[in-house]
């Protein structure tokens, strides 16, 4: 049997490009706020409740969650569906921390735009562009960047209503995944990562 770590890599993985659309951002080019949102993410308005989980929104969750590219997917369902922690998927996938982390934020992204409404919003001057905070978000979450890069983002978050819109939605993404039923949603792993999650999955639920 092939390493989980080949099984992935072999897939049509669609991994590349970037976490928020680059029509999404004013060009470099731009007199005065280059990379910064030209179409900002809308706060939403409430919190996503269980019932609201049961229905309409869970099934657009699992679609978005079907839809992602295998590796995407494989990470995402392991971490925030099932539960498991950066080390244990870091192992079981033969990934490096910082890849591990950059395919849970594609991942977490690609849920979240698929929830997402749209609205203009306010501006801001500083030196980090909002295209390059959204590709920093989940290493935020995870405490992975430096002090100094985590100063730039708090200062840039407490400013701009956009970033702190995506940052709060990437959060509530999270906390969506986490409420659906794992088994409907783990049946979509490849078949080597679910015989492996299932092991573990027996090792870890107390028998009735």
């Amino acid at each position: 049997m092939p390493a989980l770590s080949e099984v992935l890599r072999s897939a049509d993985n669609g991994d590349e490009g970037p976490a928020v659309a680059a029509d999404r951002f004013l060009s470099a080019a731009h007199p005065r706020y280059p990379g910064h949102w030209s179409h900002p993410p809308r706060a939403w308005v409430r919190r996503p409740d269980e019932a609201a989980l049961a229905g309409e929104l869970r099934i657009q969750l699992e679609r978005a969650v079907a839809d992602l590219p295998e590796r995407q997917r494989t990470v995402l369902v392991l971490r925030d569906v099932e539960g498991w922690d950066a080390e244990e998927v870091c192992a079981l996938l033969g990934l490096a921390a910082g890849n591990q982390r950059v395919l849970l934020h594609r991942a977490r992204s690609r849920v979240r735009a698929a929830l997402e409404p749209r609205r203009g919003g306010r501006m801001i001057d500083d030196d980090l562009p909002c295209n390059e905070l959204v590709e920093l978000v989940t290493e935020h979450l995870e405490g992975a960047l430096s002090p100094a890069q985590h100063h730039r983002i708090v200062g840039h978050l407490a400013e701009c209503e956009g970033c702190a819109a995506y940052l709060d939605q990437i959060r509530e993404t999270r906390s969506m995944l986490a409420a659906l039923p794992p088994e409907p949603v783990s049946r979509r792993l490849p078949a080597d990562v679910l015989e492996v999650y299932r092991r573990w999955r027996a090792e870890r639920v107390p028998r009735a």
